[in-house]
């Protein structure tokens, strides 16, 4: 067992950096904010500098177009909502965007 599993990191199927860089990059496109990959990151036992470097190397624009598409997305679905209502902000909080993230794209 010990023999496979060495093959498979030394052919790299078995490495955990290719599965950090692969997992931020699906769940950003999937809408997720950087603290909800980080818990999920955790949750696995990830270690944390490898979580840091590549949730630091997020392209800053599709970051906050992935926001901003959000706060569009749930607008449209909640017409009847202040445009910066507190359940806008939970849901963006509950998606893994910061709160200072979120503040900065409602009032701009």
């Amino acid at each position: 067992m010990e023999t496979i599993i060495a093959h498979l990191r030394e052919n790299r199927f078995l490495n955990e950096e290719r599965y950090v860089e692969m997992f931020v990059r699906g769940k950003v496109q999937a809408g997720w904010g950087v603290q909800k990959i980080v818990a999920a990151l955790r949750a696995k036992y990830i270690p944390a500098e490898l979580v840091n470097r590549y949730c630091a190397a997020i392209p800053e624009e599709d970051y906050e177009e992935k926001l901003r598409s959000a706060i569009e997305k749930w607008r449209r679905t909640h017409p009847d909502e202040a445009p910066n209502s507190p359940k806008l902000v939970r849901h963006l909080l509950s998606k893994g965007f910061g709160m200072e993230e979120i503040m900065k794209a409602i009032n701009s």
